[in-house]
C-alpha cells in the first residue's frame, strides 16, 4: 500500500510538471506567432513583386524565332576535272587528295623523252641568232652593238659576235685608208699636170706673140728665115705640150672621180651581203621561234597543273611508271575561290514559314563557336520539291549565301573550306520571350479535348 501510493504520487509530479512546459510552450508561440506571419508576407510580397517585374520584361523582350538545321560547306561552281590531251608515262606524283593547291601548281610530272635537252639546244641557237641579229643591225645602223638583253650566261656568243663586229669594221676602216691613200696620190698628180699646163700656157702665150712679130718682119724680109722657123717649131711643141696635158689633166679628173665613187661607196658591198645575212637570220630567227614555242608547249604540257586554287578531292594516278591515256581524268579539284555556299536540310515541318531571303546564323564545328562566334548568310534558294535522305527521311534542299568566306576577324585564318559541317539557324523573325514560354501551353489548350 505504501509503494503503491508512492507510485501514484511520483505519476502526479511528472504529470504537473508536464502541463507546466506545455503552458510554457503555448505562450512562446503566441508571442512568436505574430512576426513569423509578418516575415512569410515580406517574402511573398518580394517573390510575387520577382515574377511580376519577369512577366513585365518577358512581354516586351524579343528574342529570334528560328529554325535550325544542318548541312555543309560547297562551292558554288562544279568540280575541276584536270585532265591530259596527249597523255604520257608519269614521272613524280607532287600532291595527294585533301591537299591545298594554288593556280597553276602542278600535279603530276610525266616523262619527257628528251624534251628539256631538246628545248635547251633551240634556246642556245635562238641566243647566238639574236647576237649575230644583234650584230649585223648594229653595222648597218652604224652603231655599237647592244648585248645587254642576251643572258650574261652565254658570254661566248656576245664576244664572239663583238670581235666579229670589231673585224669586220676594222677592214673597212683599213680599206677606206688605202682608198684615200690612192686618191692622195691621183690629186697630187692631177695637181703636178694642173701646174704644168699652167706653165706651158705662158710659155705658148709668150712664143704666139714673138711668132707673130717675126712674122711680118719675115714678110718685110727684115728677120731670117731661118730663125722663124725655129720660132715656129717652138710653138707647135707648145701648142702639142698644152694639148697633151689637157687630155692628162682629163683623165686625172676622171680617175679622182672614180675615187671619190669608190669611197662614197666604201663598204657598199659590205652592207649589201649584211643586208642578206640580216634577212636569212630573220627568217632562221622566226622558224626556230616557233621550234622553241613548240617544245615549251610539250614541256608545259609534261606537268598536269591545277586549273584553279582549290583543294584535291580525288587523284585517279597512284603511281610512278603508270600510264595516263589521252584525255583520261587524272585529278579533282574543288575551288576555293569561287563564292561558297552552305547547302542546308530543311525538315518540312518548318517549310512553311521559310523563303528565300532569310538571314541566316551559320555556326561551324570545325571553329568554336564560343571563341570564333558564327557567320551571317542569306538563304538564297529553296527547293520546289523534297528530296529523299539515306535514312528515308524527307527534306527540302536550301542553299545559304555567306557573308565571308572566314571565322572570325582575320581574314588570314580560320578559312572556310568546302566540306565543313555546319548548323544553320534560319531566323524566322522576332517574338517576345513570353510568347515563347507561353507557346507549349498554347499548343497543349489547341489539341485538348480532341481525339
Amino acid at each position: 500500500m505504501t509503494a503503491t501510493a508512492a507510485l501514484s504520487g511520483v505519476r502526479n509530479a511528472v504529470a504537473g510538471r508536464q502541463r507546466d512546459d506545455l503552458r510554457y510552450l503555448a505562450s512562446s508561440i503566441e508571442l512568436e506567432e505574430p512576426t513569423r506571419l509578418k516575415s512569410l508576407g515580406g517574402v511573398t510580397y518580394a517573390v510575387s513583386g520577382l515574377v511580376a517585374a519577369f512577366l513585365l520584361w518577358a512581354s516586351v523582350a524579343n528574342i529570334h524565332a528560328v529554325t535550325r538545321t544542318s548541312g555543309e560547306v560547297a562551292p558554288s561552281g562544279s568540280l575541276r576535272i584536270v585532265q591530259h590531251q596527249v597523255g604520257g608515262v608519269i614521272r613524280e606524283i607532287l600532291v595527294q587528295e585533301g591537299q591545298l593547291v594554288d593556280e597553276g601548281e602542278t600535279l603530276v610530272l610525266l616523262q619527257g623523252d628528251g624534251v628539256v635537252e631538246d628545248l635547251q639546244q633551240a634556246r642556245e641557237k635562238q641566243l647566238a641568232l639574236r647576237a649575230r641579229e644583234e650584230r649585223l643591225r648594229a653595222f648597218l645602223d652604224d652603231r655599237e652593238p647592244d648585248f645587254s638583253q642576251l643572258k650574261s650566261a652565254q658570254l661566248g656568243y656576245v664576244e664572239e659576235q663583238r670581235n666579229t663586229f670589231l673585224s669586220m669594221q676594222a677592214a673597212i676602216n683599213e680599206e677606206r685608208k688605202v682608198l684615200e691613200q690612192q686618191r692622195s696620190q691621183k690629186y697630187q698628180a692631177y695637181s703636178a699636170l694642173k701646174e704644168q699646163l699652167s706653165t706651158v700656157e705662158r710659155n705658148r702665150e709668150i712664143t704666139q706673140k714673138i711668132y707673130d712679130s717675126r712674122k711680118e718682119l719675115v714678110k718685110e724680109g727684115y728677120y731670117p728665115r731661118v730663125q722663124f722657123l725655129e720660132t715656129e717649131r717652138n710653138l707647135n711643141e707648145l701648142i702639142g705640150a698644152e694639148l697633151q696635158l689637157k687630155r692628162d689633166i682629163e683623165l686625172a679628173q676622171t680617175a679622182l672621180a672614180e675615187y671619190d665613187q669608190r669611197l662614197e661607196l666604201q663598204g657598199a658591198k659590205s652592207r649589201d651581203e649584211a643586208y642578206v645575212a640580216l634577212d636569212s637570220i630573220t627568217a632562221e630567227l622566226a622558224q626556230n621561234r616557233e621550234v622553241v614555242e613548240k617544245l615549251e608547249n610539250r614541256l608545259r604540257s609534261l606537268a598536269v597543273t591545277s586549273p584553279v586554287r582549290g583543294l584535291v578531292k580525288s587523284m585517279s594516278v597512284n603511281s610512278v611508271g603508270g600510264v595516263v591515256g589521252p584525255g583520261q581524268v587524272i585529278a579533282e579539284v574543288v575551288p576555293l575561290d569561287e563564292e561558297l555556299i552552305v547547302e542546308i536540310k530543311i525538315s518540312p515541318k518548318d517549310i512553311g514559314n521559310i523563303q528565300a531571303g532569310r538571314a541566316v546564323d551559320v555556326k561551324f564545328s570545325a571553329y568554336d563557336y564560343s571563341q570564333f562566334g558564327s557567320i551571317r548568310g542569306t538563304l538564297d534558294y529553296v527547293s520546289a520539291t523534297t528530296f529523299s535522305g539515306p535514312g528515308g527521311e524527307r527534306f527540302y534542299r536550301g542553299k545559304v549565301k555567306l557573308d565571308k568566306n572566314y571565322v572570325g576577324d582575320d581574314p588570314d585564318h580560320n578559312i572556310i573550306i568546302p566540306g565543313m559541317t555546319v548548323m544553320a539557324d534560319i531566323i524566322l523573325g522576332d517574338r517576345t520571350l513570353l510568347a515563347h514560354l507561353l507557346s507549349p501551353a498554347q499548343k497543349i489548350a489547341g489539341g485538348a479535348f480532341k481525339e
